[in-house]
């Protein structure tokens, strides 16, 4: 703990479902606990659900609102970001009305692009150190993808890419003027470490307050996603669906006992049918909305088995190095982990190392621990994955904060 409590800001992204900005949510809170000033600056949107116990600096950047001229607002709004980097410059603007620079000792930066300029560029005016916190990055996605941009138009297609240059550009800037970068998986630190030397893995993780184990019975056997999809290209659960198949053609497990929940974009539910349609499992598909992150431990401790959906890692593949927030929250939850198809990487790896369940593209293996975990649930009414307390505290975001704090202290002293 440093001798007087560090005065922070922090600057991220907007907290949209399903994750909410669970991360920097945390983080904020703990550090505040552990002694520290926070003070949140972040875009507000229409389904944003800002944190009520953080100092927070909302910023407004889309017109509020879903009629027609609203939405032809909103499209204008977002082509002239993406052409002008508008929203970085608003937000940049906003900052200097607002913050009381000359009483902030740190800036942390947490985000996939924006506001990552922003961040730099004040970081830089007011002389005060850095630290960036990058849970995504460019070089992970398919980013057309990922950003949702329309693969049918060309001129969107042309627009997005010129878009994602230049504001990698600018993130690369900013990577090499931060005290330090933390990234969340071995493979994000290996490509971000060559624009900087400092730069730190701090998984995500799970609210310790939050995710934990419940022995909660349920009536069907639940396998449970949560979280987006983006497009089967990059998460797509068909070997879920044949091994399930396979197993009930086979009468190994019953079709009535089965429930699907996917906790989804609603944009992905005719994909979803027409794929359980192909594999004869519409009966046991229930596709949900998303749900608040105060809630998840609840659906996970409805579930039998947790699924994570992923692309193999290589370079081929359109994702690479993702350790996404729900891995850890299953091992919150101690629920069994099904990763598939295996990623022959940072996830897998993890699995392996923390026994929380199975990372295969082997249908063999798949239909195997989906039987197992079927057969204790029939026993039990419910499946528990035990996690050894010491692995598990590693993951916890009390830990993290810690580990931020560490750095942050070490920034401080550095530009002292």
């Amino acid at each position: 703990m440093s001798e007087r409590p560090l005065n922070i800001l922090m600057i991220t992204d907007a907290f949209v479902p399903p994750m909410q900005g669970t991360r920097m949510r945390n983080l904020a809170q703990n550090l505040c606990r552990m002694g520290h000033n926070c003070q949140l600056v972040c875009e507000v949107v229409d389904d944003s659900v800002l944190p009520e116990d953080i100092s927070v600096i909302p910023f407004r950047y889309l017109v509020s609102g879903k009629s027609f001229w609203t939405r032809s607002i909103n499209n204008l709004l977002r082509l002239c970001d993406k052409l002008f980097l508008l929203k970085e410059r608003k937000l940049e603007h906003l900052l200097q009305r607002t913050i009381h620079w000359s009483e902030t000792d740190l800036i942390i930066a947490s985000a996939y692009l924006f506001p990552l300029r922003t961040a730099h560029r004040t970081a830089q005016r007011y002389h005060i150190p850095l630290i960036m916190d990058l849970r995504d990055i460019v070089e992970q996605w398919d980013s057309l993808h990922y950003l949702h941009f329309p693969q049918h138009n060309k001129l969107a297609r042309a627009i997005a890419k010129r878009y994602i240059q230049r504001t990698t550009t600018e993130r690369n800037k900013a990577l090499q003027t931060a005290q330090a970068v933390v990234t969340v998986s071995p493979w994000h630190v290996n490509t971000l470490r060559p624009y900087n030397p400092s730069t730190h893995l701090i998984y995500n993780g799970f609210d310790e307050k939050q995710f934990f184990f419940q022995a909660q019975k349920s009536s069907h056997f639940c396998i449970t996603y949560i979280g987006k999809l983006y497009d089967l290209s990059l998460r797509n659960p068909q070997l879920l669906f044949a091994a399930l198949q396979d197993l009930v053609t086979n009468k190994k497990l019953p079709l009535q006992d089965i429930a699907l929940r996917f906790y989804v974009e609603p944009d992905m539910a005719s994909t979803l049918t027409g794929m359980a349609q192909h594999y004869q499992l519409v009966p046991s598909l229930q596709i949900l909305p998303f749900v608040r992150h105060t809630q998840v431990n609840d659906m996970l401790a409805q579930s039998a088995i947790a699924l994570i959906l992923n692309n193999p890692s290589s370079a081929e593949s359109p994702i690479h190095g993702v350790l996404t927030t729900k891995v850890y929250e299953a091992i919150g939850a101690e629920k069994p982990l099904l990763c598939i198809p295996a990623d022959h990487d940072c996830l897998e790896e993890l699995v392996k190392q923390t026994r929380t369940g199975l990372s295969s593209d082997d249908m063999e293996e798949i239909k195997s621990f989906i039987l197992d975990k079927y057969n204790e649930w029939k026993t039990n009414g419910f499946t528990h994955q035990p996690v050894d307390p010491d692995v598990k505290r590693l993951f916890t975001r009390q830990y993290q904060a810690q580990q931020f704090e560490q750095l942050l202290l070490k920034a401080i002293d550095e530009r002292r």
